[in-house]
């Protein structure tokens, strides 16, 4: 992955990060819109393992922990945070607020 790409998937993933350092409650949001996602696509290839992995996440931890995994640098947590499905929910949320 090039230095640009790989910069702007973290700013991305950090934007995730304050977005639910602002409202924690949002971790919830977000694990129903993936699931709502990963049913709507069941049988199709949209959906890979690295949505049941986050929906798992996001359904398991608490939102802290999912914050403290957006952020940290270590390896296991960008490679989770390469392949975060999130990115487009959050792009989703902003098109349903900007229509209102």
């Amino acid at each position: 992955m090039n230095t640009v790409k790989m910069n702007s998937l973290k700013r991305d993933v950090l934007e995730i990060a304050m977005e639910l350092k602002n409202d924690p409650k949002k971790t919830r949001v977000f694990a129903n819109k993936l699931r709502l996602r990963i049913c709507k696509a069941a049988f199709s290839k949209e959906v890979s393992d690295h949505h049941w992995e986050w929906y798992a996440i996001l359904t398991l931890w608490p939102p802290l922990e999912v914050i403290k995994l957006l952020e940290d640098s270590i390896k296991s947590a960008t490679g989770l945070r390469r392949a975060v499905p999130l990115l487009a929910l959050l792009s989703e949320e902003e098109e349903v607020t900007s229509s209102f």
